[in-house]
């Protein structure tokens, strides 16, 4: 009982754990390095804001988070279908070419990018379910997976009829599961939500992110999309470094960027 002090516990975080950048310098530098291993990180959201747009991008940064000289996979979970392989393999010639200037010391081409990112369509509870089950097992074999996407956790519920708290318990124990698969391997977990609607006792119409405050509890991240009429943002609305912030961003043929270097 006892046996580890809150500073044993921070060095073992820092030496264990990673970041995968995203390459706003900006976001990256408040996030502490980029998204982190480890937890649950929301990207949330109208559509149309960038949401998928950056897990696509982050699909191609995590492979460059090598592990004794092992690039990084990504799994990508497909609710609603918002993957787009023509903007991904775009995004990947960029990334690509990058790399060949000399980014972080690792040459991968635009084919390795692409066969290094695993898809899978789900639409039902059930299928995410037995999608999780099928990444402990390749995880297990050894296969060095650094970020899961579920683009949207929030679509798979739409059409859920039961009681609330069963849904509510079905939403806990999938986060659950998620963030212990996280924890346990080292690896990034990005879900994308979006946006519910209320009519406040003054008549005045609110967005929230969906899915309640219990979800919120369980996610160690939140990131919230917006779209403006001039540009788009990204507001830090909950990080492990309790750090809030705007961070203004562009998306153009190679992914998405800093609105300050357009690169």
């Amino acid at each position: 009982m006892f046996q580890k002090s809150s500073l044993k516990l921070f060095g073992e975080e820092n030496v264990t754990g990673f970041n995968i950048k995203t390459f706003i310098k900006a976001l990256d530098h408040i996030l502490g390095g980029g998204i982190s291993s480890g937890i649950l990180t929301e990207f949330c959201g109208a559509p149309g804001t960038g949401k998928t747009h950056m897990c696509l991008q982050m699909c191609l940064h995590a492979q460059l988070t090598n592990k004794k000289g092992r690039v990084g996979k990504a799994i990508f979970i497909d609710t609603s279908q918002g993957f787009n392989p023509h903007i991904i393999r775009e995004m990947a010639a960029y990334t690509s070419e990058k790399l060949m200037s000399g980014i972080d010391g690792v040459t991968i081409t635009v084919e390795e990018f692409l066969s290094n990112i695993e898809y899978l369509f789900c639409n039902t509870i059930e299928a995410i379910k037995q999608a999780i089950n099928v990444i402990k097992e390749k995880v297990e074999k050894g296969e060095n997976i650094k970020l899961i996407v579920v683009d949207s956790f929030t679509y798979i519920f739409r059409n859920f009829n039961g009681p609330s708290y069963l849904r509510l318990r079905l939403v806990y124990e999938l986060l659950t599961e998620l963030q212990i698969l996280a924890d346990k391997n080292e690896l990034a977990v990005i879900l994308t939500n979006q946006f519910s609607s209320k009519v406040t006792d003054c008549n005045n119409l609110i967005l929230y992110p969906a899915l309640g405050e219990a979800y919120a509890h369980k996610i160690g991240q939140r990131l919230i999309f917006e779209k403006g009429i001039i540009q788009r943002r990204i507001f830090l609305h909950k990080t492990l470094y309790g750090s809030s912030a705007i961070i203004p961003f562009l998306i153009n043929q190679s992914g998405v960027r800093s609105i300050n270097t357009y690169n």
